[in-house]
This record gives structure tokens, C-alpha cells and sequence, in this order.
């Protein structure tokens, strides 16, 4: 028995030594515990970054086409053949519309004639005059027919003017039964029919060229001297997904519009395989500014007090507070313009409820 009991006061003896080694110590006083690993704050750390950073500005605009012409007849005639069709691609002359020129080629015809007829008149009539002349200079034509010769003469001017001019109007109208593009481009409108008769106004095809095409839209006042006519700026456009276009400002506009109050500009782009349609909705980025090799740090790491931004650093296991003064940022990033060390330790998590001096401990 007492060799039992002996063998449990040990066991008990030992069991309490181990659990006095591993307990944390005790103020004689409060009897609370006393560790140093009690106030220190788990965090971590993120080093200075360098990178560029850029200021842009993104305007929202509108694909128009940098050419469109509208089509109408120059004269009076009834529509005898179609040769384009929306969607149709075109060169430049190509024949599109053809008008009954049955009686236009008669005109001309006739004015053809006339002129001929006119010509050989005033032929006539030149050489009497020249001979009325030499006579009148020598003295052997009196004074009145001299001048009767000379109203003959310009008589005769006036009426192969007036034949010249008929056969000019004939021949003009007559080219004008071909209607032909006057662009190179495609057809985006027509509003024309075999047998129907057209005058002067009427709409036949509407034509845009959209080899290039321009972005248009707007840019308020306190941005305007920030761009230049010749600029090159970045096409994004909406339906394209992540392609990037290379524009250039080609138009700003001296007044800014009634309603919206921007500025209007044009932005013109290449559009060889014309995958660009009119109408599509582009944003254009302007390069305002680049800061390069800037030092940043995570935007997690900014804390704002009292409309003042500040950061905490790691050093020698403890957090120091520092304020800063940012610059650009991005979606990652905060560009850090002065208050911080290119080799500091930056706290991006556990800042938050840290005081300057608190204890550290750095954990990946």
C-alpha cells in the first residue's frame, strides 16, 4: 500500500512540473498572464512596387462612316434599269441607274445638227465681214453698210454661242440618263423601281464609304487642352471584344453642342476589311499622362483618416504609421508620390486595427 501510494505522489509530481514549464507566467499582482506573444498582431507584408502608371480619358462615341453621298437624279426621266442593290460593294463610276434616253439623244442629236449648220453660217458671214472691212478701210464701202456688215457679224456670234451652248445642255443631259457612283463605297440605301419616273431630288441609292471610318463624340471643356487635331488615341470598340484600334483626332469642333455641352470631335480609323459597321458604339481612350517606374502599393494597404491617407510599414517587428501622398492608381495599385522608403516592408493585411509601435509578426 505504501508502495502504491509512493508510486502516485510521483506520477502526480511529475504531471504538475510538466504543466508549471508549459503555462504562461503570472503577475504577482493581478495574477494575469504575462507573455510577450499576448499583443502581437499576425500580418502581411507586400514590397514597394515599381511600374508605369498612365491618366486616361474614355469617351463614349458612335461609328459614322467618313463619306456618305446621296444619289438623286440631274434630270426628268423614267427608269429603264437597277444595277446596285444595298450591300452592294462599288468602285467609283460605277453605273447604278439608267433612264430612258430615247428623247435626250434626239436632242442631242438635233443640237448636233444645228450646230453644224451655225458654224458654217458664222463662217459665212466672217468672211463677208473681213471683206466689208478692207473695203470700208480703203474707202470704197460707205459707212452704213460697213456697219450693217458688223450687225450681221455679231448677230451671227450670238447664234453659234446659242448652238454651242444647246448642244453643251443636249450632250449633259444625255450623260445624265447614266446615274453612276460618284464614290467608291457601299450601298446602304435605295429607294428606286424599274419604270418609275424620278426628277431632280428624288433619293435613288445612298453610297458611304467606309474603307475609314470615324469615331464620333464629344469632350467636355476642361479636357480640350488636353488633345490636339493629329493626336493618336486607342479605338475600343463595344462588339469587338478586346480589340484595340489605333485612331488619330482628325476634327475638334469650335463650339460645343447645345444640349450636351462637349465639344465635338472626330476620330478616324482604318477599316480595310470593313468588320466596322456604322452605328456600332466605340470608346475612345486618350493618353493624358504617364508617370514611369513610379513606386506603388496595393490598394489594400491605403487606410484614410481625417481625409488623410496613410499606410502602415513592418520594421524590427513593429508597425510603424506613415502618412503618404498618393498620385494615379489603377485597378490593382496606388501610386505612392512621397512619404515612404523603396524598401519598405508594407502591411496589407492586418492593418486595420493597428496603432503606431504596435508588435508584428510577419506570416506568409
Amino acid at each position: 500500500m505504501k508502495k502504491l501510494l509512493t508510486l502516485l505522489l510521483v506520477v502526480s509530481f511529475i504531471f504538475t512540473g510538466c504543466a508549471s514549464k508549459d503555462a504562461n507566467p503570472v503577475d504577482a499582482k493581478t495574477g494575469e498572464e504575462t507573455t510577450a506573444k499576448k499583443d502581437v498582431t499576425y500580418v502581411k507584408v507586400s514590397p514597394i512596387i515599381v511600374k508605369d502608371f498612365t491618366q486616361k480619358l474614355s469617351l463614349p462615341g458612335t461609328l459614322e462612316p467618313k463619306e456618305t453621298v446621296v444619289i438623286t437624279p440631274k434630270i426628268n426621266g423614267s427608269v429603264e434599269g437597277i444595277y446596285g442593290d444595298i450591300g452592294s460593294k462599288i468602285k467609283k463610276d460605277t453605273l447604278l441607274c439608267k433612264l430612258s434616253d430615247t428623247e435626250f439623244r434626239l436632242q442631242y442629236e438635233n443640237a448636233e445638227i444645228s450646230l453644224k449648220k451655225e458654224k458654217l453660217t458664222y463662217e459665212s458671214i466672217k468672211r463677208n465681214y473681213d471683206r466689208y472691212k478692207s473695203l470700208f478701210e480703203s474707202g470704197a464701202l460707205s459707212q452704213a453698210d460697213f456697219e450693217s456688215s458688223e450687225d450681221q457679224y455679231a448677230l451671227g456670234q450670238e447664234l453659234l454661242n446659242l448652238a454651242q451652248n444647246n448642244y453643251e445642255l443636249a450632250k449633259q443631259n444625255l450623260v445624265y440618263t447614266n446615274i453612276k457612283a460618284p464614290i467608291s463605297g457601299v450601298i446602304s440605301q435605295k429607294d428606286v423601281a424599274i419604270g418609275e419616273n424620278v426628277s431632280p431630288g428624288k433619293m435613288l441609292f445612298t453610297i458611304v464609304n467606309v474603307d475609314e471610318i470615324y469615331v464620333e463624340t464629344g469632350i467636355s471643356e476642361r479636357d480640350i487642352p488636353n488633345i490636339k487635331v493629329g493626336q493618336k488615341v486607342v479605338v475600343k470598340v463595344d462588339s469587338m471584344g478586346e480589340m484595340v484600334l489605333e485612331g488619330q483626332i482628325t476634327h475638334i469642333g469650335p463650339v460645343p453642342d447645345q444640349q450636351t455641352k462637349a465639344y465635338p470631335i472626330k476620330v478616324l480609323i482604318k477599316n480595310k476589311d470593313q468588320v466596322l459597321k456604322p452605328g456600332m458604339f466605340a470608346t475612345v481612350e486618350i493618353l493624358l499622362d504617364v508617370h514611369k517606374e513610379a513606386m506603388a502599393v496595393p490598394k489594400s494597404a491605403i487606410l484614410t483618416e481625417n481625409d488623410k491617407q496613410f499606410i502602415f510599414i513592418e520594421r524590427d517587428g513593429k508597425a510603424y504609421k506613415k502618412l503618404v501622398k498618393t498620385g494615379y492608381k489603377d485597378n490593382d495599385d496606388w501610386e505612392i508620390i512621397e512619404g515612404i522608403e523603396k524598401d519598405a516592408k508594407v502591411i496589407v493585411v492586418g492593418k486595420d486595427k493597428l496603432m503606431d509601435g504596435n508588435p508584428v509578426e510577419i506570416r506568409e
